[in-house]
């Protein structure tokens, strides 16, 4: 819930570099994700 919060009062009041730090916590998520679920089966796809 905390982080929530945060990231509202960064994108909606601060709006300065906090929002980059964010975009790389997401980039981070959506790699770690695409790394646990191999939806395809192709191990290839891995070495993004």
């Amino acid at each position: 819930m905390i982080e929530i919060i945060d990231y509202l009062e960064c994108a909606m009041v601060r709006r300065d570099a906090c929002l980059a730090e964010y975009a790389d916590k997401d980039r981070r998520r959506v790699e770690a994700t695409r790394r646990a679920i191999d939806l395809d089966g192709d191990r290839k796809r891995k070495a993004r």
